[in-house]
């Protein structure tokens, strides 16, 4: 045998040979293991803290800004903008949780709270709740019971 050939039958060996081993491993590599995660800093060692026990509460940051906009309004005692806002929270379909300064800082639901400041307004601020909200309340009650239609009735009281 030439040196020609020796190195091209040892050459060949090599390489089926890796191919063969890569063949081999590769399904069981793709399957089997995940890919390491990255190095932990310094900051993720800390404890989780207690608002982060696993659970993922929804949350929505523009009627989270709303509700916030509408304690402002509350402040300043501009009581017609602020109730407008705040029954608009109560009108939405979907709820969300935020962080209430009432409750120590733990989260409750966005409607909660909205229905918490509503129920604790000064007189002023009832009687522009009532003056905006009342007949529309009394018109959408009427109607429900007319239809008998006990969801709509409920829809009426929670808000």
């Amino acid at each position: 045998m030439t040196l020609f050939a020796m190195h091209s039958r040892r050459r060949w060996v090599t390489v089926s040979a890796a191919l063969t081993t890569w063949c081999f491993f590769a399904p069981s590599l793709a399957r089997g293991q995940a890919p390491e995660p990255p190095p932990a800093d310094a900051a993720d060692d800390a404890q989780p803290s207690p608002d982060d026990a696993g659970v993922f509460l929804p949350t929505d940051r523009i009627k989270e800004r709303q509700l916030d906009r509408a304690r402002r309004l509350l402040a300043s005692e501009q009581w017609a903008d602020a109730v407008t806002l705040l029954d608009e929270l109560l009108a939405d379909d979907r709820d969300a949780f935020v962080a209430s300064p009432s409750a120590g800082g733990t989260r409750c639901s966005l409607r909660a709270e909205a229905a918490r400041m509503i129920a604790s307004l000064p007189a002023a601020g009832r009687d522009a709740y009532t003056l905006l909200f009342r007949t529309r309340a009394d018109r959408a009650l009427a109607d429900a019971v007319a239809r008998d239609d006990a969801a709509a009735i409920v829809a009426v009281a929670r808000r």
